[in-house]
């Protein structure tokens, strides 16, 4: 497929055309997720459970999610970044698909599922208790100080089998 700039949101239109005609980065991962030979390689690519698992792993990884996160935050550092960002939010087509998709439950599992996977499932119920009472970031705080006291309790000599979880956190203040 010839790739060219077609993309009149091109940021960087100097880019793309100082490199001989090739384009940008941005303008060139735009013209692959157009491209349905490419979507269907990676659609089958992504179906092979040995690819998803490895892809699983990359993702759980802290030094991978602290890059992107990282990049992220560069990018958004950004004014024209920003406002591309804003812009595209704006646009009722997005802002139907972005509420189509959060309608689905499985996405909105998937979705709290990766932003609580720091929290083990049976202290999930106390997470979302203490959220309400203290807010989202002394919750995390409190619920990985009881972790860590449940996980001692639970490595004391003599303790054969997993515990129930404790709860030494007042949730009446």
């Amino acid at each position: 497929m010839a790739k060219t700039n077609s993309d009149p949101r091109c940021s960087r239109p100097d880019d793309c055309q100082a490199k001989g005609g090739a384009l940008c980065r941005s303008c060139n991962l735009s013209s692959l997720r157009a491209d349905p030979e490419v979507r269907a390689r990676h659609a089958a690519a992504m179906a092979d459970p040995e690819v998803r698992a490895r892809h699983a792993a990359a993702m759980a990884d802290p030094e991978v999610r602290a890059r992107k996160s990282a990049a992220m935050k560069a990018a958004m550092a950004d004014p024209e970044v920003r406002a591309r960002h804003a812009a595209a939010m704006a646009d009722p087509e997005v802002r139907a698909r972005h509420a189509a998709a959060m309608a689905d439950p499985e996405v909105r599992a998937r979705i709290t599922n990766a932003r609580l996977s720091w929290c083990p499932p049976e202290f999930l119920d106390l997470y979302r208790v203490l959220v309400k009472k203290v807010g989202a970031k002394d919750a995390r705080q409190l619920v990985e100080e009881e972790v860590a006291v449940n996980s001692r309790r639970t490595a004391a000599p003599g303790t054969a089998q997993r515990q129930a979880v404790t709860v030494s956190v007042p949730l009446n203040p």
